[in-house]
């Protein structure tokens, strides 16, 4: 099966919901994510707006070509995974074994990190979402979702000046 670029998926990823209520009870019960921990984001869609925009600058600047499959595979943030599951229709009784992993990763370490995308991938590997995702259309134009992508990236920016070099590389501005 192929998989959908890192461009479809922040296509995709533009047009789905920002605040789906099962990632938002999740980030309420674990306490990480979207008004934790002093993070940049206000929502888990911002949050992978954001991530996916850098990595596109970072193919710009480097010429390489970065695949959802090495994002998903570096993740450490269970709510961050968690929205992209719920999103991309992953079956509710997975959803549920998804939750219960993310709460015992939490006692295990409070903030995100280690274990959790340890933990969220044994669940939920990157073929199963994948195979989700390239049956969805996206609602959004790359345009749109480059407009959308810088503003996440800025705000990632103003937070987190060391990503500032990506700024002169912002398409769509």
């Amino acid at each position: 099966m192929s998989g959908i670029d890192i461009f479809e998926l922040r296509r995709l990823v533009a047009s789905f919901p920002s605040e789906p209520g099962r990632t938002i009870a999740l980030e309420q019960r674990i306490q990480i994510g979207a008004g934790f921990h002093d993070k940049w984001y206000g929502s888990q869609r911002e949050h992978w707006l954001g991530w996916l925009s850098l990595k596109v600058r970072e193919n710009e600047l480097d010429g390489k070509a970065f695949q959802p499959s090495k994002i998903w595979s570096g993740l450490k943030c269970s709510p961050m995974m968690f929205w992209l599951a719920e999103v991309a229709g992953v079956d509710s009784k997975i959803l549920g074994q998804l939750e219960a992993a993310s709460v015992a990763a939490a006692k295990i370490r409070p903030k995100d990190g280690n274990p959790h995308g340890v933990e969220f991938r044994r669940i939920l590997p990157w073929s199963e979402v994948n195979a989700l995702l390239t049956n969805c259309a996206p609602q959004r134009t790359t345009a749109e979702a480059d407009q959308i992508g810088n503003d996440a990236i800025r705000k990632l920016i103003a937070h987190l000046p060391t990503y500032q070099k990506y700024l002169p590389h912002m398409k769509g501005d």
